[in-house]
């Protein structure tokens, strides 16, 4: 209502779980780099087909998955009992990543129904989970070309004067984090907004050097 961003930092995935949209493959990977290691160790293991090389990879291993928490769960009923198979692998890749991808869904309801006091449930639907974050949040990459479509430039600074084209080199010449801690400093905010407008103009002004008696 105030068009204010909210300092929410969710992963992707936690935002595809607030729209009501399934994680990809991708977005589990995104957070757990150890895991997109074992599913692709289990997934190349599976399609080499060898059994015997499958199965000495596999001794040992049962149908059950480490949790960010710690906790180590079933992948399926009984699993813990159950010696993993070749096989088995896509249906214990498949449940890995179910697992995973639910695991924010307690958060994500929460977050969810704390937005929808201020926007109808229905509509998070419509926006990708990309297009919902920026919104409520603002847009967590601070592009150099979006700044220059809210610069306003003070006399007698232009688009085409030294100053401002040696800004907009130096901005781009930062990394994301840095155009932020920039965007912080001259506005207040760490993020851009989802529109543009919301943000009104920054004004990019030239402060004169000191010079004479005035001069340190």
């Amino acid at each position: 209502r105030s068009q204010q961003p909210l300092n929410v930092s969710l992963a992707r995935l936690a935002w595809r779980r607030v729209a009501d949209h399934e994680a990809s493959q991708a977005d589990v990977e995104r957070i757990d780099e150890s895991l997109g290691r074992t599913l692709a160790f289990f997934r190349g293991l599976h399609d080499a087909g060898d059994a015997e090389v499958a199965e000495g990879a596999l001794w040992g291993m049962t149908h059950t998955t480490w949790l960010s928490d710690g906790r180590e769960v079933a992948t399926r009923p009984g699993g813990e009992e159950a010696e993993l198979a070749m096989a088995d692998l896509p249906a214990h890749c498949a449940a890995m990543e179910r697992l995973r991808a639910r695991e924010c869904d307690e958060a994500a309801a929460a977050v969810a129904r704390g937005l929808a006091m201020v926007v109808p449930r229905g509509a998070f639907s419509l926006l990708t989970a990309e297009e919902l974050e920026a919104e409520v949040c603002g847009r967590p990459e601070v592009s150099v070309e979006d700044l220059q479509k809210v610069a306003h430039y003070d006399s007698p600074l232009h688009v085409g004067h030294e100053a401002v084209v040696l800004l907009w080199r130096v901005l781009r010449s930062f990394t994301n984090e840095q155009r932020a801690d920039w965007l912080r400093f001259t506005t207040g905010r760490s993020r851009l907004p989802g529109n543009l407008r919301q943000l009104g103009r920054v004004n990019i002004d030239l402060l004169s050097r000191a010079t004479g008696a005035d001069a340190p």
